[in-house]
């Protein structure tokens, strides 16, 4: 299992109240400043560069499906982790945590995975990071049983999980669903898994802002129809 985390924010802020209004990093430079805010050593940043300078070649082309670049995507679901305490070594993942499903190295589902692309991942970023980025493919929320036992948890289960969850709570800012014109079809996996794993962990921050914006998704906004429709008509690709 995953150390505990150390929430970096009071548990006495109250959680998101408006996903168009969040604390989380959409952009390098953002990120960049909160790891310095939260103290984090100049290795483990210079790391996060070595990965985020990664994600540009697998990723810079692409567009999510409510029209953000790619990198925005995995820009904030490493801010998430960051700012709820997690280790660097899942936030630099994060950074790439969608190296196999999305992408120039992407591959689908029941699909082998390229050894010429597990080298290239491995030499970029390390056998570590090579590593949870296979096993976040590996181990799809809707295909891992949510067990009895928060001890049931395999570490690398755990660690793609707390991934997922980031991923989860990225994709609903800035009603980010409404304007991809999507269902989150992953989501009733993921609550399940953060719900059980989270607390254990000592994410509790993190589990309260998900179920907040599980509830603020429900909100009628004032997105008109045409443009939630715009960017899957484009072609555009998501997570």
């Amino acid at each position: 299992m995953q150390e505990r985390a150390r929430n970096a924010e009071s548990e006495t802020t109250p959680p998101l109240t408006d996903l168009r209004q969040h604390g989380y990093a959409r952009i390098w430079p953002q990120l960049v400043n909160q790891l310095i805010a939260l103290g984090w050593s100049e290795a483990d940043m210079e790391q996060a560069g070595v990965k985020f300078r990664f994600s540009l070649t697998l990723f810079g082309s692409l567009y999510r499906a409510n029209g953000a670049p790619f990198v925005t995507h995995t820009i904030g679901a490493a801010s998430i982790l960051a700012i709820h305490g997690a280790p660097p070594t899942l936030v630099q993942g994060a950074l790439l945590h969608a190296a196999y499903t999305h992408g120039r190295l992407a591959k689908a589902p029941r699909e082998p995975l390229d050894p010429a692309h597990r080298n290239l991942v491995t030499r970029q970023v390390g056998p570590v990071i090579e590593e949870l980025v296979r096993n976040y493919r590996r181990y799809p929320p809707s295909m891992v049983p949510i067990p009895d036992s928060v001890d049931a948890y395999e570490e690398e289960v755990a660690a793609v999980l707390l991934i997922r969850a980031a991923n989860h709570l990225e994709e609903q800012l800035d009603f980010g669903l409404a304007y991809a014109n999507k269902v989150q079809k992953r989501g009733t996996a993921v609550l399940g898994h953060a719900q059980l794993l989270l607390p254990a962990l000592g994410y509790d921050r993190l589990l309260a802002e998900i179920e907040a914006a599980e509830q603020l998704t429900d909100m009628p906004t004032s997105v008109p129809a045409s443009l939630q429709s715009l960017a899957k008509r484009s072609g555009q690709v998501s997570e």
